[in-house]
């Protein structure tokens, strides 16, 4: 059975040991030079493999992936790019960025609360523009919706 990343209801735990297998992945990922770019739980399919016991993890609308020349663990910054394009909706954010920088061997929480700021200002100015675009719709086009 193959899922959209948190699409279906997990237990804590289980929902934990996803978000970390879902880290190491994502790590791995970028160390072989490559930026998604549009992380979100929609975009990303999960499998588990019942002889291992191990999910397996494939991602879609892979447009807007960066590939970088060199093979190497891509910079902090376009990581963090990465990590905050997550959907807010997503379930334990916060844990997965903490498996993520552990992986990366550079965890503190100062750091984890760095990044989840950084997405927290991004989800907001989306949702800002959102409203945005519905009031114009709503103010410009009604007529469309008669």
């Amino acid at each position: 059975l193959v899922v959209r990343l948190m699409e279906e209801d997990h237990d804590e735990a289980t929902a934990k040991e996803i978000m970390q297998q879902f880290a190491a992945y994502v790590f791995r990922i970028h160390q072989k030079g490559i930026v998604y770019r549009d992380m979100n739980g929609g975009n990303v399919m999960v499998s588990l493999n019942e002889a291992t016991g191990r999910y397996k993890f494939e991602l879609i609308d892979t447009n807007r992936a960066l590939i970088h020349d060199e093979e190497a663990l891509v910079p902090m910054e376009e990581c963090t790019r990465d990590l905050t394009l997550m959907n807010p909706r997503m379930q334990l954010v916060e844990f997965f960025i903490g498996e993520y920088l552990r992986c990366r061997g550079i965890y503190s929480e100062a750091e984890v609360e760095r990044i989840v700021n950084i997405q927290r200002q991004r989800q907001g100015k989306k949702h800002s523009v959102k409203k945005f675009i519905k009031r114009y719709r709503k103010r410009y086009y009604s007529w469309l919706e008669k």
